[in-house]
């Protein structure tokens, strides 16, 4: 019997050819990537796993009379689908569908190939051999952290386009923790605004409800949303590993605080929230190559639950976590 990951595996070839010296630049090819996951017009189904579990996704995107649209539907376990047009973005679990407002890919949220301080934390490297993935020939790219606070990526992309084809975060033994593969694509396929509607979702024509904007983390495939910063929060972490910094905030109506922290290819983010006493304690859990970090604090009589999600070592979210504090405006 052939394995999920096996399955997946096949879906490369390892014949090789040569990359010219023009394609030795990881910075341009990643900047080639962050520009084609938002620009180029794609339509496919994308597997996404582990060696515990893998799930299939079909991944429609477009830019049509210079307005992103992009449809994401989960084909294996509980119903989800995700519809993007422009800024409004309706979220559809099991028929219950909520609509806000939302500035990030939501395939690759967290990538800034322009961070200045990003070699500072990775090592680059275009591999001088290219494969083919989902029958279209890629690149690949190497990234692997100089600390313990991040993972390690291999990237493969195509050669054409630049359009992300699979990625495999990697722990610090260059062990597979996670993979989302493309497992077939087409890419520059003329779409019209019906391939985006769907009959289980809000229609894209209706107009955007107001506070249904809380941060759906996880809404795509691990991803987590960017947000604007809109005010300055009240709660922040004294330690976040070195090159981290804010990338945005929101401060909720009742007290509640969320925060998006990146270094450029990796992101995590910060919630902070008051709750009743009957509180869940203390945990830390990983799922695949994303974790989350469970503390408690209490301010006065208020009793704060602060979560870290993110994909990184569960010892870099412990610390983060552990190193949360009000800022006290006097």
């Amino acid at each position: 019997m052939f394995s999920a990951a096996a399955h997946a595996s096949e879906a490369v070839d390892v014949s090789a050819s040569p990359v010219s010296d023009s394609e030795q630049k990881p910075r341009q090819w990643l900047q080639r990537m962050a520009d084609a996951i938002k620009h180029e017009n794609y339509q496919g189904v994308l597997v996404f796993g582990n060696n515990k579990a893998w799930h299939t996704l079909s991944v429609n995107h477009a830019i049509i009379d210079g307005v992103e649209y992009e449809k994401i539907s989960h084909l294996t376990g509980m119903p989800r689908e995700i519809v993007r047009n422009g800024s409004t973005v309706t979220y559809d679990q099991a028929g219950i569908s909520s609509v806000f407002r939302d500035q990030g890919s939501q395939l690759l949220s967290g990538v800034d190939p322009d961070t200045p301080t990003l070699d500072e934390f990775y090592r680059l490297d275009v591999s001088s051999k290219a494969g083919r993935v989902a029958g279209h020939t890629a690149i690949k790219l190497k990234i692997r952290p100089v600390d313990e606070y991040r993972f390690g990526q291999n990237l493969w992309l195509d050669a054409d386009t630049g359009l992300l084809l699979r990625s495999d975060l990697l722990d610090k033994n260059n062990k597979l923790l996670e993979r989302y593969q493309f497992a077939q694509v087409d890419i520059g396929k003329p779409q019209t605004i019906a391939d985006f509607e769907s009959a289980n979702v809000v229609p894209l024509t209706t107009s955007l409800t107001d506070a249904q904007a809380h941060n759906l983390a996880g809404n795509v495939a691990g991803g987590v949303q960017e947000l604007a910063i809109t005010k300055p929060s009240n709660w922040y972490p004294e330690w976040v590993p070195p090159g981290f910094s804010l990338t945005g905030s929101r401060v909720g109506q009742q007290s509640g605080e969320t925060a998006m922290y990146s270094d450029g290819l990796t992101a995590f983010t910060l919630f902070v929230d008051p709750i009743e006493h009957e509180a869940i304690p203390n945990f830390s859990k990983r799922w695949g190559a994303t974790c989350a970090v469970v503390r408690h604090q209490q301010l006065g009589d208020a009793n704060m639950r602060i979560t870290v999600v993110g994909e990184l070592p569960v010892q870099a979210a412990q610390k983060i976590a552990s190193s949360v504090r009000f800022r006290d405006k006097n």
